[in-house]
């Protein structure tokens, strides 16, 4: 590990580098927005939490995850019909609680009504995603779930270390283990991680193909039920 001081941002933060990301400690909100100007466009991620920045560029094998689970989710939506709206990594923040950061996709779900089609949403006024996907194969500097539960987020999908999980938070703020999904009551999660860790020789076309499949016989006679019990007599 290797700690140097210098006037990177105006404010001179200290800049801590640990096995990948930058770590700023001491940055003003401005220079954190200043930050997202100049990385817009690129892969790298930004993450604040009061002060303390965390820069990062993800590499191969968290991306292929998060594009998998990505993937999954806009194929249950697809499949099964659910409206749904997908803002990939778009920056959440809010300069009130001093918080943000880029998830690796969201999703409004339950509250997609309220932001179709929408390219100005702004957390002050707007609710936030109902779900985000969160990746993490290597130890992060700054922790991201205290930044989501700040921020609203009801729902992570998580993979850390390998492992996938679905965390709900809970009304002490704070993030739980779920074996459920809030957002996909009806969707069995632990055949969601079998999917996610399935590997065909034929690659990812086929293994689409096999999770539609998976999802038009098994899935969607469990989505339909509840679908017609919301529509009443």
């Amino acid at each position: 590990m290797s700690v140097m001081t210098g006037p990177i941002i105006e404010e001179g933060p200290k800049i801590e580098y640990v096995d990948g990301p930058w770590r700023f400690s001491g940055v003003a909100w401005k220079d954190y927005e200043a930050m997202l100007r100049i990385v817009a466009g690129t892969n790298v991620r930004v993450t604040y939490d009061d002060g303390e920045m965390e820069v990062v560029s993800p590499h191969h094998r968290h991306e292929r995850t998060k594009t998998r689970l990505g993937r999954m989710v806009e194929l249950l939506a697809y499949v099964l019909g659910i409206p749904m709206e997908c803002l990939g990594s778009t920056t959440l923040k809010s300069e009130m609680k001093k918080k943000g950061l880029e998830p690796d996709e969201c999703y409004y779900v339950q509250n997609e009504p309220l932001v179709r089609g929408r390219e100005d949403l702004d957390l002050a006024l707007d609710p936030p995603p109902d779900l985000a996907i969160e990746v993490d194969h290597a130890s992060r500097s700054l922790p991201r779930e205290p930044i989501y539960a700040a921020l609203g987020v009801p729902e992570l999908w998580c993979v850390r270390k390998g492992k996938f999980g679905v965390r709900l938070l809970g009304e002490d703020g704070r993030y739980h283990p779920s074996e459920t999904s809030r957002c996909f009551l009806f969707l069995p999660m632990e055949e969601m991680g079998r999917f996610l860790d399935l590997k065909l020789p034929a690659g990812e076309t086929a293994w689409a193909q096999e999770f539609a499949a998976w999802l038009r016989d098994t899935v969607a006679p469990l989505h339909r039920p509840e679908a017609k019990a919301d529509e009443g007599p």
